[in-house]
């Protein structure tokens, strides 16, 4: 079991130590990325494995018609997070498949 915000720490961690990303960067990813562990936790999902295609696609409708709605940039920007996210964690081999795959940003 992989907890959503223990990969989330290590891949924030991943993005300011070894890929050396400016802080300002960093803080927006782990923004976004917050955002994504309240949603996934409100659907009861706290495991990283759990999180489908679907839970990803309904994050992504949340963020444009939420209160209030995200600017198209902004809901881009974070799909950019999770699905780096979910592609560094199954890199690392966390992950059996990367549901975020074949999200459309």
């Amino acid at each position: 079991m992989t907890t959503l915000r223990r990969q989330i720490d290590t891949f924030v961690d991943h993005l300011g130590v070894e890929r050396g990303l400016s802080r300002n960067t960093v803080e927006a990813y782990h923004r976004d990325l917050r955002r994504y562990e309240a949603f996934c936790s409100v659907r009861g999902l706290t495991d990283i494995a759990d999180v489908t295609l679907a839970d990803l696609e309904a994050f992504s409708v949340a963020l444009s018609q939420g209160d209030p709605p995200l600017s198209v940039a902004s809901v881009t920007r974070a799909l950019v997070a999770v699905r780096s996210l979910h592609r560094f964690t199954t890199a690392e081999e966390r992950l059996a498949s990367d549901p975020a795959a074949e999200l459309t940003v």
